[in-house]
C-alpha cells in the first residue's frame, strides 16, 4: 500500500527503486542497531493504519508522531555511524553531505533561502515550519538532480527534528493535509536511505 505512494520521490532522489529487496536492504542496514529497523517498522505501521479509515484528529496526530519517530530513527542511525558522537542531527547532516558537493551546496542553499524568508529572523514556530515544509517539498521536486534532491530532503529533516521534537500543534500543515504528510514520509524514508548511502561510501558517487 505504501510503495507506491513514493516510488517516484525514493527513485528521484536515492537512484534506488523501492521495493521489496530495496525496503529489505534498508531495513538490514538499519538492523545494525536492532531498534531503529524495530522502530521504522513500527512507525510505518502506524502511518499506514491512520490511512484507513475515519478522517480526524486522533489519525492525523498518529500519522504525524510517525513522522517524528521516522526522524528520531534517522538521526539514531547516523550516531550510529559516527559513533563516537555528540553531534545532532544538522551537524551529523552536515558531516554526511560533505561526501557530496552538490548535495552539500543544495542544503546550503535551502537554509540561505530560510534566512531571508519572512520566518528567517524569527523563532521556530508554525509560520516557519509550515514554510519550510512546503518550500522543502518543492525543491526537492523542481531540483535537476539527485545531489540537489539529496539536500534539500536533508534540510527538511534537519528542521522536522527541531519543530517535530518539541511542539505538537495541530496548525501544522502536516496536520491538516494528508497529502503533505504522505509525501514527507516518503521523503524521510528517502533519508533513511541517504544514510545508508553515507555508511556504504556511495553517496560521493551520486551525480
Amino acid at each position: 500500500m505504501l510503495f507506491p505512494l513514493w516510488s517516484s520521490s525514493y527513485a528521484a532522489v536515492t537512484n534506488h527503486n523501492l521495493d521489496k529487496a530495496e525496503f529489505v536492504s534498508l531495513l538490514t542496514g538499519l538492523a545494525k542497531r536492532p531498534a531503529d529497523a524495530f522502530q521504522t517498522m513500527i512507525a510505518l505501521h502506524r502511518f499506514r493504519r491512520s490511512l484507513i479509515g475515519i478522517e480526524n484528529e486522533a489519525t492525523h496526530h498518529i500519522r504525524v508522531r510517525a513522522i517524528a519517530e521516522l526522524v528520531v530513527v534517522l538521526e539514531s542511525t547516523l550516531k550510529r555511524q559516527f559513533h563516537p558522537t555528540d553531534k545532532m542531527l544538522n551537524d551529523l547532516l552536515e558531516q554526511v553531505l560533505a561526501a557530496n558537493p552538490k548535495a552539500e551546496a543544495a542544503f546550503k542553499a535551502f537554509k540561505a533561502a530560510f534566512k531571508v524568508s519572512p520566518h528567517g529572523n524569527a523563532n521556530p514556530s508554525v509560520a516557519s515550519t509550515n514554510w519550510v515544509i512546503t518550500n522543502g517539498l518543492s525543491r526537492t521536486a523542481t531540483a535537476v538532480s539527485p545531489a540537489e534532491r539529496i539536500g534539500n530532503v536533508c534540510y527538511l529533516m534537519r528542521w522536522l527534528r527541531n519543530a517535530l521534537m518539541h511542539e505538537v500543534d495541530s496548525q501544522l500543515d502536516l496536520y491538516r493535509n494528508r497529502k503533505t504528510a504522505e509525501d514527507v514520509t516518503g521523503l524521510v524514508l528517502c533519508a533513511l536511505r541517504i544514510a545508508k548511502h553515507s555508511e556504504d561510501n556511495t553517496l560521493a558517487a551520486i551525480p
